[in-house]
């Protein structure tokens, strides 16, 4: 519930904030809102950017930098580049269909858009499908 709050709040806000901005700006359209040298949805100006900043420094402090964490991105990264690799030297390995839309000069776009598809779990059993020798195909 906190985080849905948390989510309404910013979303609000940044929508009063953005239609506050258009309406002093005068923006009246796309060519307009380009000649602006400052942007004009932002959460800056807003009375969140303090608490927002604290907040982030928290999860950097705390989260995102805690060394399980990193441990895992780490981990995460090897798993993705390692298919990757075995995609690109192999695309035959790839299901049916998914290259043939493709040339191969688009190869390396094709093997990023399947694994960007990929939910974590599909991935972590597509490591041991490839990599691991007694596990099912």
């Amino acid at each position: 519930q906190f985080i849905r709050a948390l989510i309404d709040l910013l979303v609000s806000t940044l929508l009063e904030e953005s239609r506050s901005r258009i309406k002093n700006l005068a923006i009246t359209g796309p060519g307009k809102a380009r000649q602006q040298p400052e942007k004009i949805i932002t959460l800056r100006t807003s009375g969140l950017h303090g608490p927002l900043k604290e907040l982030e420094d928290f999860l950097y402090s705390h989260l995102y930098r805690h060394f399980k964490v990193v441990r895992m991105t780490s981990k995460a990264q090897r798993f993705l580049k390692e298919l990757f690799a075995v995609y690109l030297d192999n695309p035959e390995q790839l299901p049916p269909g998914t290259t043939d839309r493709h040339s191969p000069e688009t190869l390396y776009r094709t093997i990023c858009d399947y694994i960007a598809g990929m939910t974590d779990r599909f991935v972590l059993d597509e490591y041991k499908k490839l990599f691991t020798p007694w596990e099912k195909v």
